[in-house]
């Protein structure tokens, strides 16, 4: 199908190409190019520039090149096809009425989103937040383990690692700085993981290959073992349970949208309402 539009290849790879001068142009040329045609149709311009901001980042040349061809042809053909089915069939009660269905619900999206939306506070407290987690704790319950921990890396060959050990255990990721002064210029490396994260990712991110089940968590909060030239000594600083309650900071994105979201739907009620009320005293609603 693209060979119809074969021509275009050779003006787009070398516009492509030219790309990489675009700010070096100054304003005056990159306008020329923002003015650089690729396709006229029934009074539609498709424009170079349009085009090229849509190129996927990190295309080769001949992959841009070709999603450029692809374009053309889509929107010619789209076009086209569009004009050909206008001269061919008439405006049915029914195309009409899906016009008129699309435009109404254009409208009252974008209603709702510029105008009605704007109005809706979007600041969250942490109480609100606090209060739905706590009236909705049987929606969040936890279907696998989540941990926050720390953990030193050391030579395997060093037998002795008693200090070690002591420093990782009865230290916390709130000592981070504490912890990296006591690695400095030793080979030891010490890690934090204080982001809640699941069990099975943070058991990759540690490098345990050995069996651990989630329902060691709480008896089994210190982990050693060796993995290749390295020791680990691992402290499980904190962990949900499968079957607990998700951690409250690691849905408090969720929850605020949930926030805002029910904000808006009160809003569009109100509105709705409003409206309702304004058109019976108007005269112009009457239900029967």
């Amino acid at each position: 199908m693209n060979k119809y539009f074969s021509g275009f290849l050779t003006k787009v790879l070398i516009a492509f190409l030219s790309i990489s001068f675009f700010f070096s142009c100054g304003p005056k040329k990159v306008a020329e190019i923002e003015k650089d045609v690729l396709v006229s149709l029934n009074g539609e311009t498709l424009y170079l520039q349009d085009v090229l901001k849509l190129i996927p980042r990190n295309c080769i040349s001949e992959d841009s090149a070709a999603f450029v061809n692809d374009y053309i042809y889509s929107w010619v053909s789209e076009r086209l096809l569009y004009a050909d089915a206008k001269n061919k069939l008439t405006d049915t009660a029914i195309i009409v009425q899906k016009i008129n269905e699309y435009r109404r619900q254009l409208y009252i999206h974008y209603y709702k989103e510029n105008l009605i939306y704007s109005e809706v506070n979007t600041e969250v407290s942490l109480e609100e937040i606090n209060e739905y987690y706590n009236k909705h704790l049987s929606d969040y319950v936890l279907e696998t383990s989540f941990v926050k921990a720390h953990y030193l890396t050391m030579d395997a060959k060093v037998i002795q690692h008693s200090d070690e050990w002591e420093k990782i255990h009865n230290n916390g990721l709130e000592d981070e700085k504490f912890l990296k002064d006591y690695c400095i210029g030793t080979g030891r490396k010490v890690y934090f993981i204080k982001e809640w994260t699941e069990i099975r990712n943070f058991l990759d991110i540690i490098n345990y290959t050995d069996e651990f089940s989630e329902y060691d968590l709480g008896n089994k909060n210190d982990l050693i073992y060796i993995n290749g030239d390295l020791r680990y000594i691992v402290k499980i600083d904190d962990y949900r349970k499968k079957g607990d309650y998700m951690p409250l900071e690691l849905i408090t994105p969720q929850i605020t949208q949930i926030i805002i979201n029910n904000r808006k739907e009160k809003k569009i009620v109100q509105v709705k309402n409003d409206l309702i009320e304004n058109a019976k005293k108007e005269g112009k609603l009457i239900i029967k």
